[in-house]
């Protein structure tokens, strides 16, 4: 044969295959699925062409007969549906322009015939809950938390890590190069994991939470992009909204000026690109943990709020806002979570301003806290040093000069058992000291961190309507068994 009959059927095959249509596929809902109206439903698909592969999420358009478009991409979600019966139609586009098509027919209830499955309605009948962000990237990490019945799971997102890849340099990102371990993570997928945790054992929908920090900068997110600095301990990083380092000693974590325009574009996004908030929505989280809303009391944001002319406190009030409000503008019950700052609410002359902006509270150490860190965390039965809780509480009872009475186990004059904390750190059973005390005049005010003056705040929270759950570090069963009943008993 010729070469010009070979050219002749590469040109035909390669006609052919420029002609060949994409296939699209509808994963959930099932069809003829029914919801409550305002229930929440995610949407996934597939799509592959023989030339693109699997196609890009820009590329996936869906539409409903009633509502028209709906979504966009692989995964989404949507809580705002009109009643009735929808014919949801998924439409696939290759780069030729070629399209195919999946069909569906689903219903959704009238508000009469409502269950009362919404989010805020699962949110507020959770009793128990789970948090887990580290190690989802284990083999057999997602397995476990699947089989458990927890209806409400705060996750860490795994896609937007910075992969420890060989051309990793951390001295691109201003970061040393001993800590390059510490400035990558392995990356898993996002999306892969939610849809395994979607539902309990039982069959019941989960709420599936995603962590994130915005008053701190990590820099082992991909965010933090090659020309980035750490600050020192003198100056401001690069960009200059990063302050200083995390106070509590974690390791590539800087608190930052958070009011600043570009540290919320990242989260909030742009007019030319989406920010992490609506890549969260989309990716089918039901809402957001915000750590770090206490940033707005550390000392060196309210410098930088002063020489601002700023309130640190409305500040952090109104990006909390921003964040439900940009979560909401994908699915309307987009959920929104603060972690600590218990006291923010008394930042503002009318405290709806605050609850308004937030769907729960979630609190530390109310009870038992740890005082491990970064560098020595630890269980406290000696898998990281050759000790346990009974060293740590024998250590604090023999150097303290005060009586340690009941729930305290850590010395009111921390001072004084400074080598304790040293020598036998722990990650929980620990109450008192600092953490627990009232400086003198402080009782009722929120610098006074007691157990009875934090659940005294936390029931002007509970007076607005906002749930208040709690995060407890304990060792031994009979401290967690208290925590349980004493928290439910509020």
């Amino acid at each position: 044969m010729h070469r010009y009959s070979y050219l002749a059927l590469l040109v035909l095959l390669l006609t052919m295959l420029s002609g060949c249509r994409p296939s699209a596929h509808i994963e959930s809902p099932d069809d003829g699925d029914t919801f409550d109206s305002g229930e929440t439903i995610y949407f996934s698909a597939s799509a592959t062409d023989i030339e693109d592969g699997d196609l890009p999420d820009s590329a996936l358009v869906w539409t409903s007969d009633i509502d028209g478009t709906i979504g966009r991409g692989v995964s989404f979600s949507s809580d705002n549906l009109t009643a009735g019966a929808h014919t949801i139609t998924l439409t696939a586009t290759d780069s030729d322009g070629e399209e195919d098509t999946d069909i569906i027919e689903i219903t959704i209830e009238p508000a009469d015939n409502q269950t009362g499955t919404g989010r805020r309605a699962r949110l507020k009948a959770a009793e128990t809950w789970m948090y887990q962000i580290g190690m989802l990237d284990e083999s057999g990490a997602v397995e476990a938390l699947a089989v458990t019945d927890y209806p409400l799971l705060v996750l860490e997102p795994g896609h937007n890590h910075r992969p420890c890849s060989d051309d990793f340099t951390p001295q691109d990102f201003g970061i040393p190069q001993e800590n390059r371990d510490d400035a990558c993570a392995d990356v898993y997928s996002t999306r892969s994991m939610l849809s395994a945790l979607r539902k309990t054992p039982a069959g019941d929908e989960r709420l599936l939470i995603a962590y994130i920090d915005i008053g701190q900068a990590e820099w082992y997110r991909d965010y933090w992009i090659e020309g980035w600095a750490p600050p020192t301990a003198t100056s401001a990083g690069t960009p200059d909204f990063i302050l200083a380092a995390d106070p509590d000693g974690w390791l590539g974590n800087f608190v930052v000026r958070y009011w600043d325009t570009a540290w919320q574009d990242i989260w909030l996004g742009t007019q030319t690109s989406d920010g992490i908030i609506t890549e969260l929505a989309r990716l089918g989280f039901d809402g957001v943990y915000l750590d770090w809303v206490e940033a707005y009391d550390d000392d060196r944001v309210q410098d930088e709020a002063l020489k601002d002319g700023v309130d640190a406190a409305e500040e952090m009030g109104a990006f909390i806002k921003e964040i439900g409000d940009t979560g909401r503008a994908v699915t309307q019950e987009f959920l929104v979570i603060a972690q600590n700052a218990t006291f923010l609410i008394d930042e503002f002359d009318d405290p709806t301003e605050y609850t308004d902006t937030i769907d729960a509270l979630a609190v530390e150490d109310t009870w038992y806290y740890g005082n491990g860190s970064s560098e020595n965390w630890n269980d406290g039965d000696g898998d990281v040093g050759p000790w346990d809780i009974s060293d740590r509480l024998t250590c604090e009872q023999q150097n303290c000069t005060a009586e340690i009475t009941g729930l305290d186990t850590v010395c009111p004059n921390e001072d004084e058992t400074e080598t304790c904390l040293e020598t036998y750190p722990v990650s929980g059973d620990l109450h008192g000291g600092t953490r627990h005390t009232c400086p003198e005049g402080t009782d009722g005010t929120p610098n006074c961190w007691s157990t009875e003056n934090r659940l005294s705040a936390y029931e002007r929270y509970l007076a607005q309507g906002v749930p208040v759950f709690t995060v407890d570090y304990c060792i031994s069963e009979d401290k967690a068994d208290r925590v349980y009943k004493t928290a439910r008993s509020k």
